[in-house]
């Protein structure tokens, strides 16, 4: 992983080996929520250099584009972890070939606890690193932080360090005896494996909302959740890895056998019925193919209408019964629009074509869902009425309204002349943008004025939705109708739909390349405006900026699909981005934050004879600002001392030595061509004109001060300045 940015690295939590005999899981609570593992470092990082995102990184092009910035981003590496040492932590500890392993998890006995006592919680992780030493100095720095707390244990097994903490002394069985998760973990064959006891953390949430929810809501938030049925669903196991640079993510979603609501009707639903993919045109850059049940959907809502009826009139808020949304949700006519919506699917299928007319607010006009009608007279009657009353309820509205609209159609009369008349209604939704969005948001309000969502039932039976009206109007005009030149042109596509399980319940295909590709080439349009406003200190050239190309060469299409096995739902993902990226992308997040927070190493001991890369911290010098507290001078002083000593040991951590002179900074050395002091000041001399002092002290310790405001050399004392 050598060429893979260090920077993004670094901060991730550390890595470990198979060593399962004594592991974290046997000193966790048996029902421990979160766990994730990676097993293997090595072989994590070997699938992220070949990953697409190793691989854009990589590419000479990217590399040319941000090789000013390089250089910082390794200086700012340097500074954290001379920060790490400062605190006492061992040095090393900042590169990716001491890690070996990573196991951590998390369990909480209740969100709110029964008394007045704080939550009861389990925190733990452990790490193996390759060298024994190193976990043996980790392990001890770990122990002196925790402050003999009872509650908080580190312990080391060899070259493997456990670190728990607890809010309870916790007793009883351990996460290894938990055998949904010992069959989740022993079947995981990739880089990363993450477990998560969702029917554990479940009932605990509601427990909390019903002892600290508001008591009018309690009613809606219990019907929601038996709606859904969330309590139907146990643990979650998912392992991800790479093969051949692509991004692999299987996982389960286990269900009790006695599953209700939603999910159950999601797991008994038809297979999706794949032979859908002859209506998807060729151009389509993204399609899924499912099935659904309306009626389902129907019955759940019916029941939050019903709940939510029951806490409006709780609350002495009644809605009339002549009102539409009464008649319709809750009164005569509820069991009329039951009736059209158990006519609609299962079966269904979504296409689109994102791409840089997308990016404009074009790409609509294409594509859209389309689920299969069974009752198309019925269904259109229905929708017929009900569309009237909300287009009469929604007309006084200043945020947009719903249009009933209707297709016109031409044809020669009797006498031969052209005559436009009414076809089918189709309905809009015409949002009042302005009304929505901040003024200074008039960009935002153009790029969404196609945005129209509306729908359609096309006379060949299918209920067609889109954000464009001028699609549903196609739609409806010519049919849904199988492509002579269909999606099963794309090799890619083809491929895919060949991979897919028979029983499927769901196949998702999507290529961003065009998305991607559209979306750089804009960027590249608007640079020059950018370059205009950054300013002569901006470190990056944007007109090296990378082609298109570089992005699009390196990726592929996504590819999901599920499958009901017994109470189980299994899928599986290839693409670009899967687990091991969101890892890194959390893990790079988290050491921006840590670069910026207070306390870097510019405010660390800049005049110390201590030696460094050991325990600086235990001869630091103390600031010496006898007499100038107040002198302006000073803080110019401390900061150019801070900024030199950050260079000293950026250059002690690239070299293995001290410079002999603040002068070698300057000049140019292995992958630093334009010298340590990359921001292009050099060696300035202090506020008064004078060159700072800079001795050796030993092979590992240096001074650096400034003579003061007398110019005099006191040797560090007097008026003298350094910081430590």
């Amino acid at each position: 992983m050598k060429n893979i940015p260090l920077f993004l690295l670094c901060f991730s939590l550390p890595f470990a080996q198979d060593c399962r005999a004594q592991d974290l899981a046997e000193q966790l609570p048996v029902n421990t929520q979160i766990f994730l593992e990676i097993p293997n470092a090595e072989a994590f990082f070997a699938g992220l250099e070949s990953s697409s995102l190793g691989r854009i990184w990589n590419d000479p092009a990217m590399k040319d584009f941000l090789e000013p910035v390089l250089p910082m981003i390794d200086m700012g590496l340097m500074q954290a972890d001379m920060r790490f040492q400062f605190e006492g932590g061992p040095a090393g500890l900042f590169k990716t070939d001491v890690w070996k392993s990573l196991e951590l998890g998390f369990y909480i006995d209740e969100f709110i606890p029964k008394t007045n006592t704080k939550p009861r919680m389990v925190f733990g992780f452990a790490v193996a690193l390759h060298d024994e030493e190193l976990a043996a100095k980790l392990s001890e720095f770990l122990a002196l932080s925790v402050d003999e707390d009872p509650l908080v244990s580190v312990t080391r097994n060899g070259n493997k360090i456990f670190f728990v903490a607890a809010t309870f002394k916790h007793e009883g069985e351990k996460l290894s005896s938990n055998t949904s998760f010992q069959n989740s973990r022993s079947a995981s064959t990739e880089e990363t494996f993450l477990y998560m006891d969702i029917g554990d953390l479940i009932p605990k949430s509601n427990r909390a909302v019903q002892a600290k929810g508001p008591p009018a809501i309690l009613p809606l938030y219990n019907a929601l959740m038996d709606g859904i049925g969330l309590e139907s669903v146990k643990h979650f196991s998912v392992t991800s890895g790479w093969n051949n640079g692509d991004s692999i993510t299987n996982g389960s979603l286990w269900f009790s056998e006695k599953s209700k609501g939603l999910i159950a009707s999601s797991l008994l639903a038809p297979a999706a019925d794949l032979s859908l993919a002859e209506y998807i045109p060729a151009n389509a850059t993204s399609f899924s193919i499912a099935s659904m049940d309306a009626s389902a959907g129907w019955k759940f809502i019916n029941n939050l209408i019903e709940q939510a009826l029951f806490v409006a009139e709780n609350e002495g808020e009644t809605i009339p019964k002549d009102h539409p949304l009464y008649v319709w949700l809750a009164g005569e006519r509820q069991g009329e629009l039951s009736e059209a919506l158990s006519a609609i699917g299962p079966r269904t299928y979504t296409w689109g074509v994102q791409d840089a007319s997308a990016l404009m607010g074009g790409g609509a006009t294409q594509g859209g869902t389309f689920i299969e009608v069974h009752d198309i007279p019925k269904v259109r009657a229905t929708f017929a009425a009900l569309m009237g009353d909300l287009e009469k309820l929604t007309e006084t509205s200043e945020y947009g309204s719903l249009s009933v609209k209707n297709l016109t159609e031409r044809s020669k009369n009797e006498e031969g002349k052209w005559v436009t008349s009414k076809g089918a209604e189709y309905y809009q939704v015409d949002i009042n943008i302005s009304s929505l969005l901040p003024p200074d948001a008039a960009a935002a309000g153009m790029a969404l004025a196609n945005f129209k969502p509306s729908i359609g039932i096309t006379d060949d039976g299918w209920l067609v939705f889109n954000t464009s009206s001028s699609a549903i109007k196609k739609a409806m005009r010519k049919g849904v109708q199988k492509s002579e030149n269909g999606i099963k042109t794309n090799p890619d596509a083809a491929s895919f739909l060949n991979s897919v399980p028979n029983g499927a319940l769901q196949a998702k295909w999507s290529d961003l390349r065009p998305m991607i590709g559209g979306a750089i080439t804009m960027l590249q349009g608007m640079l020059p405006m950018f370059m205009g406003g950054m300013g002569p200190d901006f470190p990056l050239d944007l007109n090296k900026f990378p082609s298109p190309d570089v992005f699009t060469k390196n990726i592929r299409p996504s590819e999901t699909w599920s499958v009901r096995d017994g109470n189980q739902l299994r899928f599986e993902s290839v693409g670009s981005f899967g687990l091991g990226e969101g890892a890194l992308l959390g893990v790079t997040l988290t050491a921006g934050f840590l670069v910026v927070l207070p306390g870097s190493p510019s405010d660390l001991t800049a005049s110390s004879s201590a030696p460094l890369l050991t325990d600086a911290h235990d001869d630091a010098h103390e600031l010496n600002t006898i007499g100038y507290s107040e002198e302006s001078g000073l803080d110019d002083t401390t900061a150019e001392l801070s900024r030199l000593q950050s260079t000293i040991l950026v250059y002690q951590l690239e070299t293995e030595s001290l410079p002999m002179s603040l002068q070698d900074l300057e000049k140019p050395a292995d992958g630093w061509p334009e010298g340590f002091l990359t921001d292009g000041l050099g060696v300035q001399p202090d506020p008064w004109g004078n060159a700072f002092i800079y001795k050796l002290d030993g092979e590992n310790g240096f001074n650096l001060y400034s003579c003061g405001p007398n110019g005099q050399d006191d040797g560090g004392a007097g008026d003298d300045i350094s910081i430590g």
